[in-house]
């Protein structure tokens, strides 16, 4: 570049100085230039040098942060794990004991439910014997309605007894006479 040359910008300045970097590191008469100074060319390979060793610096910096984040992430990944863990060993026990609850009230229900069948069983047979108590009583009483009926027609009352064993013959004997020939008539008819 001459002294009436345009100057150039940062970033041709530094497209030029990696160039002059890199053909300085291959050996390509990098400071042999006779139209940059010396010094131009040190300062900006120093330039450059230090803004790749900043930049280094600066990606490894992110690269042990980045890294540090990965183990802070994976170290509460884990406790996060143990921790749910213990919470789904807890769950397991719970379902568990929840299991061996229900299995006890299935078995109560199981012998409710047989008992319940006995009770229904004995109901039933207590249903029949009422039923043939209500027809014995039923038959008693319409055995003792006619028996009743018949014991009236065939009884002597008692003061017709004392009447006849008793009493003189008179017109109230004859009465209690005839009280018992109607109920032998009774007795003899068919």
């Amino acid at each position: 570049h001459g002294p009436g040359d345009a100057s150039p910008s940062g970033a041709e300045m530094n497209l030029e100085a990696s160039n002059d970097v890199a053909l300085g590191v291959l050996g390509a008469g990098g400071g042999d230039d006779e139209d940059e100074p010396d010094d131009l060319d040190e300062a900006t390979e120093t330039e450059l040098i230090r803004s790749i060793l900043e930049q280094g610096r600066v990606l490894q910096e992110y690269s042990r942060d980045v890294d540090a984040r990965l183990q802070q992430a994976e170290m509460e990944s884990v406790a996060d794990f143990i921790q749910e863990a213990d919470g789904m060993v807890a769950l397991h026990d719970q379902i568990r004991n929840a299991d061996s609850i229900l299995a006890g009230m299935e078995s109560l229900l199981g012998n409710f439910q047989s008992d319940l069948g006995r009770v229904s069983g004995e109901i039933r047979q207590l249903q029949v014997q009422s039923q043939m108590l209500t027809t014995k009583l039923r038959n008693r009483r319409a055995a003792e309605g006619r028996l009743g009926e018949f014991v009236e027609q065939v009884a002597l009352p008692e003061h017709v007894v004392i009447g006849i064993l008793e009493a003189d013959v008179n017109e109230a004997y004859r009465m209690h006479m005839d009280e018992l020939d109607k109920k032998l008539k009774f007795l003899t008819q068919d």
